[in-house]
């Protein structure tokens, strides 16, 4: 028998949305990358599976019984077979008290697509929020263990991981992030990334360098404010490969890329 000394933290931060129809697809990948590491999965996610204000609409599941479904940490924990699990109160993160309320943060009004915020809080700024709360457990597991993982993979709950390279996993450089080649290289998706422990820390930390980029009077889309923030505030080098890859938008379609 192989002993596995490598570890993977694959961190799985937004919306649950149809998580349960990429599941499968999941799985099988990470029979992968079992063969080569010892994997914890860590989620952060809101406590509903779905809600009106998010980006749903359109993915094609943006209904009532999606947004009625109430999340339950022990669950998601169970069926992913993950180490940690941290659900966060969708209503408060999204209302008026909301501590990302961009009003909180800077004195200027975001002005980029009237439909990407909801009571002065961003869409993005959400996701983003998810991201950096996921790469924190992945922090404290490695604070508490004295260790840092050799990988660390970031995949939203809908996403379809179609085609791939094991090897590049096992060779991620410093200081480097990976991505699928068919995105800009203007932007950093918020869907698929992957590299060391340290990188995927300052992919994370986008987060909390977003305020300043609001007082720059800087706005765009996820993807782009996300290509900003690294380079802006890290050198940070970026691999595109070539990788099939894409989220479900309905029942019967996915986006494939």
């Amino acid at each position: 028998m192989i002993n596995i000394t490598k570890r993977c933290a694959l961190i799985i931060p937004g919306h649950l949305r149809n998580y349960q129809m990429a599941k499968e697809n999941l799985d099988e990948f990470l029979k992968d990358l079992k063969k080569n590491y010892n994997v914890d999965i860590f989620v952060s996610t809101w406590n509903k599976q779905d809600t009106p204000n998010s980006w749903s609409a359109w993915h094609e599941l943006n209904n009532e019984d999606f947004s009625k479904v109430i999340i339950s940490a022990d669950k998601i924990k169970n069926e992913y077979q993950a180490k940690e699990v941290a659900v966060h109160d969708d209503d408060f993160y999204g209302s008026i008290y909301s501590p990302l309320k961009t009003q909180n943060v800077t004195q200027h009004e975001y002005n980029f697509r009237v439909g990407g915020a909801h009571n002065d809080v961003v869409h993005w700024y959400r996701t983003n929020f998810l991201i950096y709360q996921g790469n924190l457990l992945k922090l404290k597991t490695e604070y508490k263990e004295q260790f840092r993982y050799d990988l660390v993979i970031k995949v939203r709950p809908d996403y379809f991981i179609q085609s791939y390279d094991v090897e590049d996993f096992k060779n991620v450089n410093d200081n480097t992030l990976y991505m699928s080649k068919n995105y800009k290289e203007s932007i950093i998706e918020e869907q698929f990334v992957f590299g060391n422990s340290k990188t995927m820390d300052k992919y994370a930390s986008v987060f909390l360098q977003q305020a300043g980029m609001f007082n720059e009077k800087i706005w765009g889309d996820a993807e782009y404010i996300h290509y900003l923030g690294l380079t802006k505030f890290h050198n940070i080098n970026i691999k595109h490969l070539d990788y099939k890859v894409g989220f479900l938008y309905s029942e019967t379609k996915n986006h494939m890329r």
